[in-house]
C-alpha cells in the first residue's frame, strides 16, 4: 500500500493519486500548480488564506501598496480613456462608456483583497495574532 500523503495545512490524510487536499483544497503536489484548472484552485486557496485571518501590519501595508498600485493604474486608464477621446456619435459613446466601466470594475475587484484584509485587521484583537485562535 502506498503512503497516504498528509496535507500540510489541515493534516488530513489524502489518497495517493490526489493533487489537492479533500478537506481544505490545499495543493499537495507540484502538478497542482502546473495544471491550468488546479492552478486556479491553488491560487484561490492561497488568496482565501490571505484574507481569512488577521494580517500583520507590514503585510497589510504591502497589500495596499501592491494591489492599490494596480487599482490606481486601472483608474488612470479609465480617466485617460475619457480625456483622450472626442465623441462624435452615440456608438463611440457606448464604446468609451463600456471601456471605462471595464477599467472601473477591475479597479474595484482588485481593491477587494486589501479592503477585506483591513476589515480582518481592525476586527481581530492583536493578542490572538499568530496563535491560530479566533477572537
Amino acid at each position: 500500500m502506498a503512503d497516504m500523503p498528509i496535507c500540510y495545512n489541515c493534516l488530513a490524510e489524502n489518497e495517493p493519486d490526489r493533487d489537492m487536499c479533500w478537506k481544505c483544497n490545499a495543493p499537495l503536489t507540484a502538478y497542482a500548480t502546473i495544471d491550468p484548472i488546479k492552478r486556479i484552485h491553488a491560487g484561490g486557496f492561497f488568496l482565501s488564506r490571505l484574507v481569512a485571518r488577521r494580517p500583520s501590519l507590514p503585510v497589510l501595508l504591502l497589500a495596499w501598496c501592491s494591489f492599490g498600485g494596480f487599482a490606481l493604474g486601472h483608474l488612470c486608464a479609465a480617466g485617460m480613456t475619457i480625456i483622450g477621446t472626442r465623441i462624435s456619435n452615440f456608438g463611440e459613446l457606448l464604446i468609451i462608456g463600456a471601456s471605462c466601466l471595464f477599467f472601473l470594475f477591475w479597479a474595484v475587484l482588485i481593491l477587494a483583497i486589501p479592503i477585506r484584509m483591513t476589515v480582518a485587521y481592525r476586527r481581530s484583537p492583536a493578542s490572538n495574532e499568530g496563535t491560530g485562535q479566533k477572537a
